[in-house]
């Protein structure tokens, strides 16, 4: 009988133990390209696994939410639906390493009961999940479990928490070199926070980060119980809290709740996430906290304008060969400001103590700040005031749009010190405040950006990170450094390093000096952070004397953009070397840096477009391992398939900006006009802007009147200028017996279509009424330009009689704005085309037109669809008469920024209107946007056949 009632024992428990497993569901999803496994149980509890090419990256990890209530959300999951969905979107990208990103994935969701489910995702590059619940009622989270449980006891990249305010751990700066250790050694008295990266072998890394962070705390990662996986933490809800910390500025809770959150009851949570990647490279192109951050909820963002800053603080405002004293006061901030125009840097920043530390409506005497605006905006500079954000939080009601109306452009907000739930909310709210105000926001002091950026992309500036500003007092490995965050903090989105040190040291000779601090390093390694760091507001952070002194090094910084339209990853391996290539327009900037290891590496320019590039190089010299500022600057030609040798010395770098001879954008330098004897520069035609100027040549002999060839400059509407190279060719016509005038016009950072018409008419109108001083002749005028320029001078061509296009108030209201000749080279026409006439053309990465900043959408100052009239009003061919001028028109068949189509297409109208004897197209072979082929003397030579026949033919 005993015998019988353990069998039935265990029979019933056998029972029991399948009756368990039949309840446990499975389910299975891929990557796009089948390599990337995400399993998923749900039973007793909830959990994930994650293969990636039959490796194991993640085991069985548990996942939950436990309510106030008792309740687990993930324990005892009783499934209501699944459903599994396949993406394959492109989306356009703000102020971002690229103009669009393709976001392709599968997606899983688990819907269960008691209203709340989970939706997992795979990407080719990694996986992530989030919670979400359907609730009517107020949740609070008692806590969440997060397991990463690796297969092994890997190695780790660890940034612990370590500078805790006033000793209270959740309250950190987020600055932190990595431990690189095995998860097994993860210390006992703190926590990491992320991302965080795993060497899981084979070459493969694993990073672990989180995105659409928004009204929930940060999570920070310890070790769990397995000992070889990490487990998440979260600062629980602050209840008190009180001022300490560093300077008695920072906000810390004094008391906290036994729950990390309070939050609606209908949500989605953060996600989760593992980056996978087969290649260190891979890292340093990934785009998951893009793909999975919530949209932007700003309807308008024409206004915000990305750009470097003249800063003030590292340097200690240790200005030098000037007549006043340098410090904080108006006079050293107007000499900034002088600095930044000259080298067309867009901002200055007054860094703590231009106000009261808690009460931004106290100016320090010494400064009369309205002055400082008001001279920046004379000189096309903005104005961006450091804050703290414990005062930010109590007045940003009142200081924003106080400073707003006073002209200021943005905060650099600091010291949050804190990722709580409240601290979360906070910075969201600051965000929508300072858009509504039309204000940008660099958050320092802060945890790592998961997506802010993206939903508000008035914020265009994180720290979190440990930057050169700790250099100023730490001996710390900075060269390790430099090339191990590429791989992992950049994961999460841009990051203020504040480089540009000019006094660069070898590791035996550094030492840290608070005023006049220098770099670990070479000048080299400084260069290419230009090109390696994402940062949409990239500061300079040495002082404008010392940037004087190296002007070929600061012409180099001042002319790499800080956002672009496509990057491209070399090489790299974390903690050792790093190698980026990025564009903008048609320009291409890349960037090495090394570890203190002195390095070779052969970098592969196979991404670039066909023909002959020009590079500018600057390279590690021969002797910066023993002096660190030594360099050696280089041009050379480069092409697709150069495959190019380079070294760097220890705590080196190489920094190159490549360009096709001849490009519109014409970051080159300008011409030699040094032999031009009969010049007048800068003469200003209007004073409504510093832009508002204009040069003027003529020939070195004869007495005129010359006939006028108007050189407007390309630069995609928001870069350029009349002195750069593309004046060149024009400048050709000073032999052939033409006067050269070359104008600037407002830019599109500052003022939106029509004002570039509006000047270059105005400029025409100028020059009409002061012929007889400068001898020329106001009746034979031709308009010549590439890109922008050429698009302008169309417009110009077309529109001569018509005043809606024409700012009077500008003067010389009697003269006539109508030309005699134009000469359009590879110019935009119908901006709502573009895009599908670029894929007609089948063109190698081409450009995307129909984004928010699209160089079309900045100068319409709206999404192009969202302005049919203006984009309209912006088409040459939109006023085509029988009164308009013969037209040369030329444009590369595989341009991949402007469609040679829209060429065409103006070329057939203005045929039809002028006849075909005056209009002549021609469509160039292997020709790209802008390139060598346009500027080759057969070339030129036909453009002045052309000039000839229609400017020195007699007057009828």
């Amino acid at each position: 009988m005993k015998t019988k009632i353990i069998g039935l024992l265990a029979i019933t428990m056998l029972s029991f133990t399948m009756l368990s497993a039949q309840k446990i569901k499975s389910f299975e999803i891929k990557s796009p390209d089948g390599k990337i496994i995400l399993n998923v149980e749900a039973g007793n509890k909830l959990q994930w696994s994650v293969r990636d090419n039959d490796q194991q990256i993640i085991s069985p990890s548990a996942i939950s939410l436990q309510l106030e209530n008792g309740e687990i959300l993930g324990a005892n999951v009783k499934i209501v639906s699944s459903k599994v969905i396949k993406t394959d979107n492109v989306f356009s990208a703000v102020n971002y390493k690229k103009s669009s990103i393709t976001d392709q994935f599968n997606q899983l969701i688990i819907n269960c009961k008691g209203n709340y489910g989970v939706i997992f995702r795979v990407y080719d590059e990694g996986v992530a999940y989030r919670f979400l619940t359907q609730r009517k009622d107020e949740l609070i989270v008692k806590g969440e479990e997060a397991n990463f449980n690796f297969t092994a006891d890997h190695k780790a990249f660890i940034p612990y928490m370590w500078d805790y305010r006033d000793g209270k751990i959740f309250n950190s700066s987020f600055e932190a070199l990595y431990k690189e250790i095995n998860i097994s050694k993860f210390a006992g008295d703190s926590l990491a926070f992320m991302p965080v990266l795993v060497d899981v072998g084979n070459n493969k890394k694993a990073v672990i980060l989180e995105a659409d962070l928004e009204d929930y705390p940060g999570m920070y990662l310890n070790i769990n119980e397995t000992h070889k996986g990490f487990m998440g933490v979260f600062a629980p809800y602050p209840l008190e809290a009180k001022l300490n910390g560093y300077g008695g500025i920072n906000l810390i809770p004094t008391k906290r709740a036994d729950y990390i959150a309070r939050v609606k009851g209908t949500r989605n949570f953060p996600w989760r996430i593992i980056v996978i990647s087969n290649q260190d490279k891979d890292l340093l192109n990934n785009d998951i906290v893009q793909k999975l951050s919530s949209p932007s909820r700003l309807k308008d963002i024409s206004w915000i304008h990305p750009g470097q800053v003249a800063w003030d603080w590292w340097n200690d405002r240790n200005i030098s060969h000037v007549d006043f004293k340098a410090g904080m006061n108006t006079i050293t901030y107007k000499y900034f400001i002088d600095f930044a125009a000259n080298n067309k840097i867009k901002y200055i920043i007054l860094d703590g103590g231009w106000s009261l530390a808690l009460d931004l409506t106290k100016i320090r005497p010494e400064l009369n700040l309205q002055e400082i605006i008001d001279y920046g905006k004379q000189k096309d500079v903005g104005v961006i005031l450091w804050a703290s954000w414990y005062a930010v939080t109590q007045q940003m009601d009142k200081v924003f749009p106080l400073y707003s109306g006073m002209g200021v452009k943005g905060f650099k907000i600091d010291f949050v010190d804190r990722d709580d739930q409240l601290a979360v909310a906070s910075l969201y709210e600051i965000a929508e405040k300072a858009a509504n105000n039309h204000l940008l926001i660099d958050f320092h002091g802060v945890y790592k950006p998961t997506g802010l950026q993206k939903t508000y992309p008035n914020v265009i500036g994180f720290e979190g990170v440990k930057g050169l500003e700790n250099y100023k007092w730490a001996i710390e490995d900075q060269p390790r450094y430099v090339v191990t965050i590429p791989f992992v903090r950049m994961i999460s989105g841009p990051m203020d390093y504040t480089p540009g040190a000019m006094r660069n040291s070898n590791k035996e000779n550094f030492r840290p000096i608070s005023s006049n601090p220098m770099s670990q390093g070479t000048r080299c390694q400084q260069l290419a952070m230009y090109v390696v760091f994402e940062a949409p507001l990239q500061m300079l952070s040495d002082n404008p004397t010392v940037y004087m002194k190296e002007q070929e090094c600061t012409d180099f910084i001042t002319k790499v953009p800080t956002t672009f339209d496509e990057t491209v990853a070399l090489n790299g391996k974390v903690g050792e070397y790093v190698a980026i290539a990025r564009r903008k327009g048609e320009v291409w900037f890349a960037g090495a840096m090394s570890n203190w290891n002195e390095r070779d590496l052969t970098l592969d320019f196979s991404f670039l477009g066909d023909g002959d590039y020009q590079a500018v190089v600057f390279k590690d010299g021969i002797n910066a391992d023993r002096d660190a500022t030594d360099y050696k600057k280089e041009v050379f030609k480069i092409s697709k398939s150069t495959k190019l040798n380079i070294h760097m010395a220890p705590g080196g770098g190489w920094a190159a900006r490549i360009e096709a001879p001849g490009s519109s954008f014409a970051q080159t330098g300008g011409p030699n006009i040094d032999g031009i004897k009969r010049k007048w520069l800068d003469i200003a035609y209007d004073s409504k802007s510093q832009s508002q100027k204009l040069d003027i040549y003529i020939p070195a002999e004869g007495e005129g009147p010359f006939p006028v060839i108007l050189s407007i400059h390309g630069g995609a509407f928001m870069s350029g200028d009349k002195r750069d190279s593309q004046v060149t060719p024009m400048l050709e016509g000073l032999k052939h017996g033409y006067a050269v005038v070359s104008i600037n016009y407002r830019l599109s950072g500052e003022a939106i279509f029509p004002a570039q018409i509006y000047d270059v008419k105005a400029a025409l109108r100028w020059i009409k009424a002061n012929t007889k001083q400068y001898n020329l002749n106001p009746d034979k005028v031709a308009a010549w330009g590439g890109s922008a320029g050429g698009h302008l001078s169309a417009l110009l061509g077309t529109s001569g009689g018509v005043k809606e296009l024409e700012d009077l108030t500008q003067g010389n209201a009697d003269k006539s704005s109508r030309i005699q000749a134009v000469v359009d080279w590879f110019g935009p026409t119908d901006f709502l085309k573009m895009d599908e006439q670029l894929k007609e053309s089948k063109v190698s990465n081409p450009m995307i037109h129909s984004v928010p900043d699209s160089p079309e959408s900045l100068l319409i100052g709206k999404n192009l669809d969202d302005a049919p009239e203006l984009v309209k009003a912006a088409n040459p061919e939109t006023y085509i008469t029988k009164d308009d001028p013969p037209f040369f028109i030329q444009h590369g068949l595989i341009d991949h920024l402007v469609p040679y189509q829209g060429s065409v297409n103006l070329a057939k109208k203005l045929e039809q209107i002028l006849g075909k004897e005056n209009v002549t197209i021609e469509l160039l072979p292997g020709t790209d946007h802008g390139g060598p082929n346009y500027e080759t003397e057969k070339n030129i030579s036909k453009v002045f056949v052309f000039l000839d026949k229609y400017l020195k033919k007699q007057n009828k």
